[in-house]
Order: C-alpha cells, then sequence, then structure tokens
C-alpha cells in the first residue's frame, strides 16, 4: 500500500489499514507498507510499538 500521496494518517485511516492486515493474514497474506512522510509513519510505528504481533 503506497502512504505516500498521504500527508498524514489519522485514526481512521489506521483503523483501516489494521481492518485489512487482519482480513490479508486470514488468507496467509501479507501487507508492505510504503511510507516516505513522518506524519504518516508515526502512528503507524506507534501502533505497531503497542502491539508487536502486527508488524
Amino acid at each position: 500500500m503506497d502512504l505516500r500521496p498521504a500527508p498524514f494518517l489519522d485514526s481512521m485511516g489506521l483503523g483501516m489499514i489494521v481492518a485489512i492486515t487482519k482480513r490479508i493474514r486470514t488468507r496467509n497474506g501479507s501487507l508492505h507498507l510504503v511510507c516516505t512522510d513522518h506524519r504518516a509513519a508515526v502512528p503507524l510505528l506507534a501502533y505497531q510499538q503497542q502491539r508487536p504481533e502486527c508488524p
């Protein structure tokens, strides 16, 4: 998922990514994110620290 056009990521966006990731994992898949703006990356990194089972 290319997040480069996103200037920031709010809780709704983070929730959608989490839901999509869970759905993909039920099918033994994986999701790769591309993010170059720290304003979008910070919520993702914070979530990963809280839930280490969700890389």
